[in-house]
């Protein structure tokens, strides 16, 4: 610019003119000043002169309006890039985006999630500073709030500043297993929107909360303030842990099956609210369900919030439990709900069930659970005669706990008493553990030790069933000494002599009496 002006006081001639078109200026001053010039050769060179200082001075502003109309961020050129996408689980429930640059992200990587990337079409990042005015009325473009999108998944327009702008479909990656990485490549300077899709997750996914749609500029700011052509996001999803089942037996003699369920809630944001929840829960091999509706509690951090959910059994069969919360925006983020429910056994086996959770109707787990039921029978035998079956014996049966010695006065759990017709009892419905039987009596005419235990071990029996084969022998009774038509007439005999002996003995008695 310098040069420009000097130039412009320099005594001009024809013949300079001439140089400067042909672009061959005359090399030095002095050369300039020796030229003969005319009174109307000036005023000529006065007026051009004029003219091009003119000229001069209208570049000179054009250029300073040029550069501060530029990108005030700093220089930006039309170069493609790379927008990683990086899915992690989020159990803690804040959605970070990011700010463009690479950083550590909580949470395990997710795999087979789809992203779509999305160009905001008429949004300008390279020419002039109408594209960034854009970008500055998205508020906090490191926490971008939801593009405002005429359709969550498959959206073709978005509304900003109240300002509809098309969308351009760029590409769809879907995120890599163990990395969690979608990435998009030969992406060019400008305003997008990733999308993730919701109708693509993965079958089972513990994902219940997709990440909301977001704005990503391409370029960024790097942490040293300059220009990167490579953007990292981090958009987290919220996740959730699967449910919990037990099953407990606590009185073998009604044969109640306690069931307990348990799902810990995920932790939710603004962007992500917890909208739906219920348990289902296929009871049909969980034993009779008649008495399962009134059984149900339900308790959310520990207190008592049945009223707040509604109960059903369901199904053709009638044996669908499902628990639906009335309200779920009511659930506290990240609290714990627990569903206790009953059944009864029929019998002694094997008795399951296995229970689902569904978050915002997204399943988020499923839990199996079992309640092993066993048998224990007792064959009543005469000692001699093995084919002999005794009826009318009876045993308590008592807990056989390790290192304690069981002894008669143990107690019960239940009894059990032989048949008539088959000299079989048994006792079922019992939890598997061991058990010791005691003899509390024999039949009739037979013997018994009230002291001996009866070991019974259902953890090792086959199909939860013991049967126990106890021997009783009879009863020692004296024999007569003689059998037969003789010895009834010699016990005829005995018994006259006894009577007519005590008939004496009364007399004598009477006789001394009368003589005193």
């Amino acid at each position: 610019m310098l040069a420009t002006v000097s130039i412009l006081f320099w005594p001009l001639s024809g013949q300079c003119l001439r140089h400067m078109v042909a672009g061959d200026p005359p090399s030095s001053r002095r050369e300039f000043i020796s030229m003969s010039t005319t009174t109307r050769e000036r005023r000529i060179v006065a007026v051009l002169a004029s003219l091009v200082l003119s000229l001069f001075t209208l570049f000179g502003l054009s250029s300073a309006a040029m550069a501060t109309t530029g990108n005030p961020m700093g220089d930006i050129t039309n170069t493609p890039g790379t927008i990683n996408v990086y899915k992690h689980a989020n159990p803690g429930g804040t959605l970070e985006y990011g700010d463009g640059n690479e950083a550590v992200a909580g949470g395990d990587a997710l795999g087979e999630v789809p992203f779509t990337l999305y160009k905001v079409e008429g949004v300008d990042l390279v020419n002039g500073n109408a594209g960034w005015d854009v970008v500055g009325k998205i508020t906090d473009p490191t926490k971008p709030l939801e593009p405002a999108l005429d359709n969550q998944n498959s959206p073709t327009k978005v509304t900003i500043d109240g300002k509809k702008y098309t969308l351009k479909k760029i590409d769809e990656k879907t995120t890599a297993g163990g990395t969690g990485l979608a990435q998009f490549t030969d992406v060019y300077p400008g305003l997008y929107i990733v999308v993730e899709s919701k109708a693509s997750l993965p079958p089972g996914s513990v994902i219940v909360a997709k990440a909301a749609p977001f704005f990503i500029t391409l370029p960024i700011k790097d942490a040293k303030g300059a220009w990167s052509y490579t953007a990292n996001v981090y958009p987290k999803n919220t996740v959730s842990p699967k449910p919990e089942k037990s099953a407990e037996v606590k009185n073998a003699a009604d044969g109640v099956i306690t069931w307990t369920v348990k799902q810990t809630l995920p932790t939710f944001d603004d962007t992500n609210k917890l909208t739906k929840f219920r348990f289902e829960d296929d009871l049909s091999g969980a034993g009779d369900t008649k008495g399962t509706l009134a059984s149900v509690k339900v308790t959310v951090n520990g207190k008592d919030k049945t009223g707040d959910f509604n109960k059903e059994l369901a199904g053709l069969d009638g044996k669908h439990l499902v628990i639906t919360a009335k309200n779920s925006g009511d659930l506290p983020s990240g609290g714990e709900i627990v569903a206790t429910y009953t059944t009864k056994a029929s019998g002694n086996g094997q008795f399951r069930n296995g229970v689902l959770s569904f978050i915002n109707d997204v399943e988020v787990g499923h839990a199996l659970a079992f309640a092993d039921l066993g048998k224990i029978t007792v064959e009543k035998l005469d000692a001699t005669d093995k084919t002999l079956y005794l009826s009318g014996a009876e045993f308590k049966v008592c807990v056989d706990e390790d290192g304690v010695e069981e002894t008669k006065d143990c107690p019960a759990v239940g009894t059990i008493t032989t048949e008539k017709s088959l000299g079989t009892g048994s006792l079922d419905k019992l939890k598997i553990q061991k058990y010791v039987l005691f003899e509390t009596a024999a039949p009739a005419g037979y013997t018994f030790n009230p002291d001996t235990p009866y070991k019974a071990d259902l953890t090792t029996a086959t199909y939860n069933t013991v049967t126990l084969t106890i021997e009783n022998t009879k009863t020692n009774v004296p024999t007569l000494p003689l059998t037969g038509a003789d010895g009834q007439l010699l016990m005829t005999i005995g018994g006259v002599a006894l009577v007519l002996l005590a008939g004496g003995v009364f007399l004598v008695a009477r006789k001394k009496r009368s003589e005193k």
